[in-house]
Order: structure tokens, then C-alpha cells, then sequence
């Protein structure tokens, strides 16, 4: 059992702190009571304390026919064409097939599209190291991705969670027009 504490706003605004036992084990979460009336909100932090979501790993068929301004870039050893754009304010990276032997043309067959969900991380092995406590598998070696110039990922996998990407560095974020922010 883990202790956790939880931070809840009170009616008169004051914050209030309260501690909970949780089952499962040791795992890393905080709960948030952001009102008296809403739930509960389990933050968990498997990569480390200072991973930032960076986007979600959409396949496609077609990154032209999806997004027709977009410009694929090609990463040969990941065997995809990728492009990014902006939905509601959350980063989306269009994944096509790049040859017979991609993974997301089986990816496409079976009909899945929503692929991974990436991290940016300060420290990609330390990232790794991390998550394996918590389950997480590191399918292959960390290996550069054209799509990120050439900063290292990594792709680690829960049987509970999915499919995740590592992404080392800062977890910039590109707008719509291609332009940091």
C-alpha cells in the first residue's frame, strides 16, 4: 500500500491537503481534487517526473490525403513517412507506410490508427531504466529519428498501457505552421 498526498481546494478557496492509502503497490502517482465534486485524478509518472507529452502516433494510408499541405519526411529506419499537425491544440504525427515491410501497414490492416501516445524526456536511458519498475518493456535499442533531427527514441511497451514513445530532449511542441512553441 502507498501513501499519497492529494491537494483539494475547500469552499472558501484554501487549499486543503488530505493523505490516501492506495492499493497496488508502489507505484508513482499523486491524486488532484480539483473541485468536491469531480473525481479523482490519478497522475502517474512512469518516464520521470520531468516527462512532457509531446504527440499521439496517428497511422494513415495517405499523409497527402489526410493533410494535403503537409510535406512527409521519410525515416528509413523506423520505415515510415511522418508529418505533424496541429488538432485543437494537441500535436498529431500522421504515420504512413514506407515499403511492404512497415509496421504500420500491418498496423492499417488490422484497423488500428491511434498507434502511441510520445514523451519528451530529459534523460532517454534513465527514462527507460524507470519505466521497467513499472512494467514497461523496451522493445529494441534507443536509435535516432529523422522526423526529431536526429535525437534518440525510444519505444517501450505495458501490457496495461500500450505502446509509448520516448523522445529525448526538450519537448518542444510545433504549431500548425511548423513552428515551435
Amino acid at each position: 500500500m502507498s501513501s499519497v498526498v492529494a491537494k483539494s481546494p475547500s469552499y472558501k478557496g484554501a487549499a486543503q491537503y488530505a493523505k490516501y492509502e492506495v492499493w497496488g503497490g508502489d507505484l508513482p502517482l499523486t491524486l488532484n481534487l480539483s473541485s468536491p465534486t469531480e473525481r479523482f485524478m490519478i497522475e502517474f509518472n512512469f518516464f520521470s517526473e520531468d516527462a512532457r507529452f509531446h504527440h499521439l502516433g496517428v497511422a494513415v494510408r495517405s499523409i497527402k490525403e489526410v493533410s494535403p499541405l503537409s510535406e512527409p519526411i521519410i525515416d528509413p529506419i523506423q520505415k515510415v513517412a511522418v508529418a505533424f499537425v496541429c488538432l485543437n491544440g494537441t500535436q498529431l504525427e500522421l504515420i504512413e507506410p514506407y515499403g511492404k515491410q512497415s509496421p504500420i501497414a500491418r498496423s492499417l490492416v488490422k484497423g488500428v490508427k491511434l498507434l502511441h501516445v510520445c514523451y519528451a524526456v530529459p534523460d532517454l536511458e534513465a527514462a527507460i531504466k524507470t519505466c521497467r519498475r513499472y512494467g514497461f518493456h523496451c522493445i529494441g535499442r534507443p536509435v535516432p529519428a529523422v522526423a526529431f533531427d536526429d535525437r534518440k527514441i525510444a519505444w517501450v511497451y505495458s501490457n496495461q498501457y500500450g505502446l509509448f514513445e520516448l523522445l529525448e530532449g526538450p519537448g518542444t511542441i510545433i504549431n500548425g505552421n511548423g513552428e515551435s512553441r
